[in-house]
């Protein structure tokens, strides 16, 4: 997977810690296998950074998001060893934080815990704001120039999907359908429109949402299927404008995972 760095041309603004970065909102997306991470400013994007992080969220996403406000600060990253939170106060330090955003899932479970740890300690470290936005949401939001309804699915496991459809309506961003586990083909059962697809449909899924709706669906580019954490941010200062901001202490990874089903005492386990 490529990456994309987006460095900005900076100012020098007197109240800036660091030279050339104000008011700046962070938006974080460790909800899978990619890993995306972008500086927002002045209703732009300044940078940002794409890449197959695999599992290792824990281990990249910090040193990415230094390496990222390093390019627009031009100024040396921490030293290596220092513990996660003395690099996220460090991180924050860099920068006149506005907010913090972050993709909260569905997702890998291990991903989403780091990320979300992540941006805890950077808001609460800078005191700023945290926002929470769904990673299907994000992954439909990247389409919304298009008239179409935009339904995000991700793979869930066990036959199924998680879901949810979404739509530029008047201008305004509504949700259609919220994030729910489902087979594919209830899912398609629902589609009364034609239909944008995207998010992360694996070929099969792909296959069988061209096979079922044909003419009525319409699949996402391979490169506009990757999630980008620019979009992220400007769902984030979208709800920041609106005055929806998160608890930091509550807020939690968007998991949609069903209750394990147990089976009668038989000697066998329950399964999830």
């Amino acid at each position: 997977m490529s990456s994309t760095d987006t460095p900005a041309t900076a100012g020098t603004p007197e109240a800036s810690p660091r030279p050339g970065i104000v008011d700046t909102l962070i938006a974080l997306d460790t909800s899978s296998e990619i890993g995306s991470v972008a500086l927002y400013r002045d209703g732009r994007v300044v940078a940002e950074h794409t890449w197959h992080v695999g599992q290792n969220h824990t281990a990249e996403t910090l040193p990415t998001l230094d390496y990222l406000l390093d390019k627009v600060t031009q100024h040396e990253k921490p030293h290596a060893g220092q513990k996660a939170v003395a690099q996220a106060e460090s991180s924050a330090g860099k920068i006149a934080l506005r907010a913090v955003v972050v993709a909260i899932g569905p997702g890998s479970f291990n991903g989403l815990r780091a990320g979300i740890a992540l941006a805890k300690g950077l808001a609460f470290a800078a005191s700023v704001p945290i926002v929470g936005v769904g990673t299907l949401e994000v992954a439909a939001y990247a389409q919304s120039a298009t008239d179409w309804p935009i339904c995000a699915l991700q793979p869930a496991g066990h036959g199924e999907v998680a879901a949810a459809l979404y739509q530029m309506v008047g201008g305004v961003w509504t949700e259609k359908m919220a994030p729910e586990i489902l087979t594919l083909d209830a899912l398609l059962a629902r589609m009364e429109r034609p239909t944008l697809f995207c998010g992360e449909p694996s070929p099969l899924d792909m296959a069988t949402i061209v096979d079922r709706l044909g003419g009525q669906a319409r699949i996402a580019s391979p490169a506009a299927l990757v999630r980008r954490a620019g979009f992220l941010a400007e769902l984030g200062e979208r709800r920041l404008e609106s005055g929806q901001v998160d608890d930091i202490a509550t807020l939690q990874p968007l998991y949609l995972r069903r209750p394990p089903i147990t089976r009668p005492r038989s000697g066998l386990r329950g399964f999830h």
